[in-house]
């Protein structure tokens, strides 16, 4: 019997040793995984809090690859420069940048303005602390929202549903396997573009009629509506046919039209008969409202495609 309880002892003894060795184990395991990663992380921000930083410029007359090809080719003498994004559609220039190789962002609207034919102005400079505060933010908001238009959120879930209509439009009229072929790949990523820009330009508007406090009654939207159906001989559901959104979708659009179209011709317009003038008007009040409100791109990669996309259209200059 004592033979016995000596053995149990000394099982009992090893079980102990090895759960302890093994817990050791699994703590300095963890312990060095953790703190490979918090020293990899470390690293990478330090890098980031060193020496990175972003200038934004405002530039006028970029309209194609070719513009943009100079821009690049005006920025590659100067040392320290990272990358250059250029947002064709809102005329911006985003360049990161060393700032210890260069000490003062308006070197480079210089740099622009002085290589290219396209004057370039410095809006923006953010610092290292700027961009990770920034990047922060933008995980926080990208996966409701796409992009800001000064206080004017777009949300994904609007951006889905223009993008989605299109397809189903192109895929009606042509096939439901008209997106898999490279030449419908390049035809999603122009539909990526145009719908972007599209409610891009919308926000522009209805930002601007917001901060005039200008609006239409519930009432007389409505009777809008039925009048722009009786008009043009629909009803709802042919229209909810025709363009592909959902109902309660469809009504807001058609509401934000009819809003900017009252706010035009009362604000703008002021009852100018000539198109020419018209157009001469709108052109002038959209072109301000792009100086006045930058665009902020919440998704990085939809960023990216977009502006790499928006790049690669054909050379218009001469």
């Amino acid at each position: 019997m004592t033979n016995f309880y000596s053995l149990l002892k000394n099982r009992i003894f090893i079980f102990i040793l090895t759960t302890i060795l093994a817990i050791m184990i699994i703590i300095g395991l963890y312990t060095a995984l953790f703190k490979w990663k918090s020293e990899d992380k470390k690293v990478f921000l330090n890098n980031v809090t060193n020496y990175l930083s972003k200038a934004t410029l405002s530039v006028t007359g970029v309209t194609c690859s070719s513009c943009i090809q100079e821009i690049n080719e005006a920025l590659s003498d100067m040392k320290g420069i990272s990358n250059v994004l250029v947002d064709i559609p809102n005329g911006r220039i985003q360049v990161y940048y060393d700032r210890q190789l260069i000490d003062n962002a308006n070197k480079i609207a210089q740099q622009v303005t002085t290589n290219t034919d396209y004057p370039a102005v410095l809006m923006k400079i953010q610092n290292p602390e700027d961009l990770m505060n920034e990047q922060n933010f933008f995980d926080q908001k990208k996966e409701y929202y796409i992009a800001a238009v000064g206080e004017w959120n777009i949300t994904r879930n609007d951006y889905e549903i223009e993008l989605n209509a299109f397809k189903t439009q192109y895929a009606n009229k042509y096939g439901e396997n008209v997106l898999t072929t490279i030449q419908g790949k390049n035809l999603e990523k122009n539909l990526q573009i145009q719908v972007f820009n599209h409610l891009v330009n919308e926000a522009l508007m209805l930002l601007d009629i917001e901060k005039a406090d200008f609006s239409i009654s519930n009432d007389k939207m409505e009777a809008e509506i039925d009048e722009y159906l009786t008009t043009n001989s629909l009803n709802m559901n042919q229209l909810i046919q025709n363009t592909g959104y959902p109902e309660n979708y469809l009504k807001k659009k058609l509401s934000n039209t009819i809003l900017i179209n009252e706010y035009l011709e009362k604000n703008i317009f002021f009852s100018v008969p000539s198109n020419e003038e018209r157009n001469r008007l709108y052109n002038q009040w959209f072109n301000n409202l792009k100086l006045l409100h930058e665009v902020i791109y919440y998704d990085r990669e939809l960023e990216q495609n977009l502006l790499a996309a928006s790049s690669n259209t054909d050379s218009c200059c001469p």
